[in-house]
């Protein structure tokens, strides 16, 4: 049987996905912060992780699977696979309509009450900005390229028609 902080990771993760900040905000404590290693983003409050979302609203079709989930102490880890249809702009890369698969490592930490207090996501955001044909690897959008560097001509064929 799951514990408590693992039923909530989990539950919270899910909510997320729909979206339903509603449920989101009820499991979060005060000094919630969530980390996105891969770009680097630090969201501090609610508001910052609700426009942080935003971001990922171009993404619909979500399906979240759990590989594994472990526990120590006041943390929840969760490893898993999250595969969506990439159905509108995502980090200034257009729409291509295509399904992805991101793998995924989350560490969900909790305080004494039960609440989430902390999210460190951790992607493999290669993987869909290769199969989405936007770039080979890296975190390099288009638009931050300067035009005629010898990278943004190697990304050009890649780019969809638009």
């Amino acid at each position: 049987m799951a514990s408590k902080n693992v039923e909530t990771a989990l539950t919270y993760l899910r909510a997320g996905l729909i979206p339903d900040n509603e449920t989101c905000a009820r499991l979060l404590g005060e000094s919630f912060t969530w980390t996105d290693r891969a770009q680097g983003y630090v969201a501090k409050s609610v508001e910052e992780l609700v426009r942080s979302a935003e971001e990922h609203a171009g993404w619909h079709d979500r399906v979240l699977e759990v590989e594994c989930v472990s526990e120590c102490d006041d943390r929840v880890f969760i490893q898993g696979t999250l595969t969506q249809t990439h159905m509108g702009t995502w980090r200034s890369v257009p729409p291509t309509g295509r399904r992805v698969r991101v793998q995924f490592c989350d560490i969900i930490g909790f305080d004494s009450e039960g609440r989430i207090i902390s999210e460190d996501s951790y992607q493999d955001v290669c993987v869909p900005e290769t199969r989405s044909g936007v770039l080979t690897c890296g975190f390099v959008r288009p638009g931050d390229m300067p035009p005629g560097s010898r990278g943004a001509a190697r990304l050009r064929p890649l780019l969809p028609d638009r």
